[in-house]
Order: C-alpha cells, then sequence, then structure tokens
C-alpha cells in the first residue's frame, strides 16, 4: 500500500475487505447444492484440516439502523464470564476495530467473527463516550460444546425421556430408546429443561455419568460417556437465495415438518431475525453465521410473520459429515452411477457390494440416474446407515453399512470448479472474468495485508484453478497449441470455438493467473510459450479493434466479429494489458518485447483528443482507462516527457 497516512491505509483495507467478501459471493459452481450447503462443506473441510472450532467474543450487539449505521457497532449486553467479561467490556461501548479492520456497525463484526476460532488472540479497538479509543488484545475461550446427541422428549415427570440417537452420538450403545434420565453427572433431575441447563457446561472430553430408568419395571441402570465435540448443526430450514426486502433477518424457503425447524412452527415466509443472542443481518451474514451452530445444542429462534414476532427452542441437528462411500462412483451410457472400484475390505465390500453393481435406490428413493442420485448422495452423513438398491444380474440387491467418516481431505476428493461471470445467468463461468477476477484477489491479498484472508480465499481460489484448467485445450488445426476457450460451451462450436487465433485476447490472462496460483504445474515457461503466441497472432487483435461494431443484416448489433473466431473489440485492450502483466513475470527479454509493443500500440492508436477505443457500446471512458492501465505497466523514455 503506497500511502503512509495510517487512517487511510485502515479505510483502505476495511473497503477491499467488502469488495472481497462481495466477490467471494459472486462465485458461480458447477455444484447442484445450495449455497447454503456449499458454504457448509467448504467449512467442514476446513475444519478437517485445522481441527480448530468457532469461538465468540461474548458480546450482543445492537442491528444497524439507517439513524445508526456507522460509528462502531453498539454492545447491548456483555455474556457473563466471556473472553469479553474478563477483558471489561461493557454495554455501551462501541467495537470501531477488529484485526486491525474497522468496524461501522454489527455486521461489520459479526461477518468477521464468524471466522475466529477458540484460542485465537484477537485485537479490539474500543470506542467509550467521553473517553479516549483504546486497543485490546483478547484472547477467544474454547466455548465449542461437548456432545451427548440425544434425541429427548420431556417425559412425564419422571425425566426426559431418549427417543432416538443424533449422528455420533457417544451414548448409542450405553443408553437405549425409552430410557428415561433421572440423574445427570451427580445432579438429579426431572424435567428436560433441567438437563439442557446441565448439558450447556458440558466440554468436550468430560466423562458424564448418567442415571436411566429402563423398561416397564424401571430397573436403574448406569452409563459412563465421554462426551464428544459437537458437529455443526442446522434447523432444517432453507433459505430464499433472492431477498428484496429491506429488513434484517432471512425469509425461510422451506422448513420441512420434522426438522426442528419445522417442529418449532416456523413456516415457509417467515423472517428469521435471531439465533441465539446474534441478531440475523442478512443472507450474506446467515451463510457464514451458520458454521457457529453446533449440533445437539438449544437455540432460541425469533422470527417475524405477518408483522408479529414470534419465538421458540429449537435443538440443532447435526449435518452432514465428510464420508467416503468406501467404492468409487463411474456413469454408464445411460447415465446411471455404478460401482467402478471397490475399497478393499471397506464398509461397502463388506456388507455385499460388487464392482458392476448399479445404483437404482438410496434409502428406498429412486436414484436410478445422475440428477436424481447426486441431490441424494449430498445428503447423506458419515455415521449415517445406508441402504444402496443395486441392480445385478437383472435382479434388485440391497447393500446397508454405515458410512464411515473420510479422512482424507487432501486428494481424496475432487476439487470443485468454481469462477466468476459477467453474464452470471449463464449459469457458466468465462475463462477470462475468472482469471480477472483471481488477479484481482491474489493483488489485494499481497498488497493489502488483511488478516484472516488468506485462509477465506484459500477454497475459492483453488475452486477457480479447476475452473481454469478445464477450460484449457489443444487446438489441432494450429499445432496443438494450448488456448483457453471461453468458457465450457464453447467447445460445443467444434473448431473455431478452440481456434488459438481467436482466444488472443484471454489466453495471457488465464495462464497468468494459473502460474501466480502455483495450480496444475504451469510454470513461467508455459507462460512464455502463451507470449510467443500472442505475438505471432497479435494481427488477429487489431482486425477486432478496427471492426469496432459488428451488426449482420436484420440482426442485432454486437461488440463480437463473429468472422474473427470470437474475439472481442474490447479484448485488444485487455489482451494487451495482460500480455504486458505476464511478460513482467517472465522478465528479461520477453518484457522487453512485450513492452515495445505496448507502448508503440498505445501510442499509435491514441486520438488526437488524448482517449482510446471510443467504442459503440461501451464509450470513450472504457478504452482511456484500460489505455492508462497498459501505459502504467510500461517503461521507457516516454515517461520523462
Amino acid at each position: 500500500m503506497a500511502t503512509e497516512d495510517e487512517e487511510y491505509r485502515t479505510e483502505l483495507r476495511a473497503v477491499c475487505r467488502r469488495l472481497v467478501q462481495g466477490l467471494l459471493r459472486l462465485q458461480l459452481s458447477n455444484s447442484d447444492a445450495p449455497r447454503l450447503e456449499k458454504k457448509r462443506r467448504a467449512r467442514v473441510s476446513i475444519r478437517m484440516r485445522d481441527a480448530a472450532m468457532p469461538s465468540k467474543l461474548g458480546v450482543v450487539l445492537a442491528p444497524p439502523t439507517d439513524e445508526d449505521y456507522r460509528g462502531g457497532a453498539l454492545i447491548t449486553s456483555v455474556k457473563p464470564g466471556s473472553a469479553a467479561d474478563e477483558a471489561g467490556l461493557q454495554a455501551g461501548n462501541r467495537i470501531c476495530e477488529a484485526e486491525g479492520l474497522r468496524v461501522e456497525n454489527a455486521l461489520d463484526y459479526y461477518m468477521q467473527e464468524t471466522e475466529w476460532v477458540g484460542g485465537q488472540k484477537v485485537n479490539i479497538g474500543i470506542r467509550r463516550e467521553g473517553a479516549k479509543d483504546y486497543k485490546k488484545d483478547i484472547t477467544l475461550k474454547q466455548i465449542w460444546p461437548g456432545y451427548l446427541g440425544l434425541k429427548l422428549n420431556p417425559g412425564v415427570g419422571e425425566g426426559p425421556i431418549v427417543e432416538g440417537f443424533l449422528p455420533f452420538s457417544p451414548c448409542k450403545g450405553e443408553l437405549e430408546i425409552g430410557d428415561i434420565i433421572y440423574e445427570v453427572g451427580g445432579d438429579e433431575i426431572s424435567k428436560i429443561e433441567q438437563f439442557r441447563e446441565l448439558e450447556r457446561s458440558i466440554e468436550p472430553g468430560d466423562d458424564i455419568r448418567l442415571k436411566v430408568l429402563r423398561g416397564e419395571k424401571k430397573r436403574k441402570k448406569s452409563a459412563k460417556v465421554e462426551a464428544a465435540g459437537s458437529p455443526e448443526g442446522w434447523f432444517g430450514f432453507g433459505i430464499e437465495e433472492e431477498d428484496k426486502g429491506d429488513d434484517n433477518g432471512v425469509v425461510v424457503s422451506v422448513a420441512p415438518p420434522s426438522s426442528p425447524a419445522g417442529l418449532a412452527g416456523l413456516k415457509e415466509g417467515d423472517r428469521v431475525t435471531w439465533i441465539g443472542d446474534t441478531p440475523i443481518l442478512g443472507l450474506d451474514h446467515l451463510y457464514d453465521f451458520a458454521g457457529t451452530v453446533a449440533g445437539g445444542k438449544p437455540y432460541m429462534v425469533k422470527w417475524i410473520r405477518e408483522g408479529e414476532e414470534m419465538e421458540a427452542e429449537m435443538v440443532a441437528e447435526p449435518t452432514p459429515q465428510p464420508f467416503d462411500l468406501t467404492w468409487e462412483p463411474d456413469i454408464n451410457n445411460r447415465f446411471q452411477v455404478y460401482v467402478s472400484e471397490l475399497t478393499k475390505s471397506g464398509a461397502a465390500e463388506k456388507a455385499g457390494m460388487k464392482k458392476g453393481d448399479v445404483i437404482m435406490k438410496i434409502n428406498g428413493n429412486d436414484a436410478s440416474n445422475l440428477m436424481i442420485f447426486r441431490p441424494l448422495y449430498w445428503k447423506l452423513s458419515a455415521g449415517e446407515e445406508v441402504t444402496f438398491t443395486v441392480m445385478r444380474k437383472n435382479a434388485e440387491v440391497d447393500v446397508t453399512y454405515e458410512l464411515p467418516k473420510r479422512t482424507e481431505t487432501s486428494g481424496g476428493e475432487e476439487q470443485e470448479e468454481g469462477g466468476w461471470a459477467y453474464y452470471p445467468e449463464m449459469g457458466e463461468s468465462p475463462s477470462f472474468s475468472t482469471a480477472a477476477a483471481v488477479l484481482v484477489l491474489m493483488d489485494v491479498q499481497s498488497d493489502m495485508k488483511i488478516k484472516g484472508l488468506s485462509r477465506a480465499l484459500r477454497d475459492p481460489l483453488k475452486s477457480a484453478a479447476s475452473l481454469l484448467n478445464s477450460l484449457r485445450v489443444e487446438d489441432a488445426q494450429n499445432g496443438g497449441m494450448e488456448t483457453y476457450v471461453y468458457r465450457g460451451g464453447s467447445k460445443e462450436h467444434g473448431q473455431p470455438g478452440l481456434d488459438v487465433k481467436g482466444c488472443q485476447g484471454r489466453n495471457a490472462i488465464c495462464e497468468l493467473a494459473l502460474v501466480r496460483l502455483k495450480e496444475f504445474r504451469r510454470s513461467k515457461s508455459d507462460l512464455k510459450k502463451i507470449i510467443n503466441q500472442w505475438t505471432m497472432y497479435r494481427g488477429e487483435l487489431d482486425a477486432v479493434r478496427r471492426m469496432e461494431y459488428y451488426a449482420p443484416p436484420g440482426k442485432r448489433g454486437s461488440p463480437h466479429n463473429f468472422d474473427r473466431n470470437f474475439n472481442a473489440a474490447y479484448y485488444w485492450m485487455y489482451g494487451h494489458y495482460h500480455t504486458l502483466l505476464a511478460a513482467k513475470d517472465v522478465g528479461g527479454k520477453t518484457y522487453d518485447e512485450i513492452n515495445e509493443i505496448c507502448t508503440k500500440a498505445l501510442m499509435l492508436t491514441k486520438y488526437d483528443d488524448g482517449t482510446w477505443l471510443g467504442h459503440p457500446s461501451f464509450g470513450k471512458l472504457c478504452g482511456t482507462c484500460l489505455g492508462l492501465w497498459i501505459l502504467g505497466e510500461t517503461e521507457g523514455p516516454w515517461r520523462e516527457g
């Protein structure tokens, strides 16, 4: 960051953080899963690698309003015994900074807090009325709760009754359905509320003695279990991914009757405003906040229905956890999923699964082709008993086994492809816009030194790299040269869509992104090859620059010149700019050559009024800005003038 003004640097970091968050939320995916589910899978993957669980400072903040939107997040209460309480924070204080980033309101703060973990030291800036602002390092407590994983009903006065076991319950095998719990850790209970209160104090690893009444004769039994760490949980309601309202909260799209939300009375169209002691400040907040919800833990949830506020306690159910099928799926020519390989002595093989089995049903639900197999597959979880109905020798056979936890995440799962599109409604991300987003994110990561950003960008950048690599093809009619097609659908155009000559506006930026990401073994030698291609075929770009607007008779105009293999007029600028950036990374004579070409090209094409590329679709502003970008990366004696 060039400026030495610390106040301005802080403001720039805050702006960049918001822009990065916005850009990450625009990332498209090739996954069928809802956005909330994709976020959850990414979090679970990270936690399996890092073994760190969420934590909180222990403050409740006022939601922002039109009258109180800036100036810091107002603390309305502090939880007794929390890290905030021990650090001396009080109601009425404002949090104006967190981890070096400016906090204007509660949303700014909560979006950061969702990424914090137990044991982490965070630097908090505090503003007190009539006093000087100060900063304080606060170590977050390990607050992630212990987990018994019991489904209970209130009973009739003797104690709560066990009616089932949640996934990964340490009580399974020790207790039985129908057991009446009357003592927990030496404390006698008769109500489910007493059990919940004691459960809140249980930590992972605690040995808990449970005493129960069992069977018709209500024999007294005792069981000792070790509390596990809670898995991530959720309440079972879905959310509308487009919210046109101005209010805080999120709109419920579905609340299945059997889910915790449905059982508590939540309905489609309700607006959820609070979960526990946290106000829900919109879609983006919820997507991240969901990762702090612990399975098996009760939460008081508030919502608005037709202007009336309602609330109910909901116990979060554990969300699906990563699992190992112990067999390798593949697709046959009928788009059916079949078993191509089996893990030797794995759970599936032991249960009777055979190589070549075709999946027809999952837990009784039709899964006879890929399209209906996928959504059922994504709902499965480690620890769940699943029945696959398979077709084998013209007969259906049931194979039932418990899905084991996945122990490896690196290399064990194909990296999801995800990129950025300037026409999101296409449902596909072009190579060019994805590479441009990657370079911007990496520049911010390098220049702004925003805490936590590297971690937040890790999976999105890997997804983008996978997308770019999938769009790298060979042009068979031009000596097998590598090129990057516009998008996945471009391959359907046949040879014109793959023509290296028509890709000179985007090849350098795509290759540069993969080289900087250090993915798929792309190196500076590959970058140099792309630059040499650009030098060879730069005339293709000159042709589309001269043909500023293409309008076939009887058809609408287009900024693309379809006679020049899908190059677009504005690619002339982008092609020069990103090739120059790529040449800078290569350095030496390569940069000297491209620097000279680009400088001359800009000087020779500048209009008399000092602008560039007065394009009917974009006007002079776009071309002029790009022209200045290019000149900003060049070197030479022209600067002396």
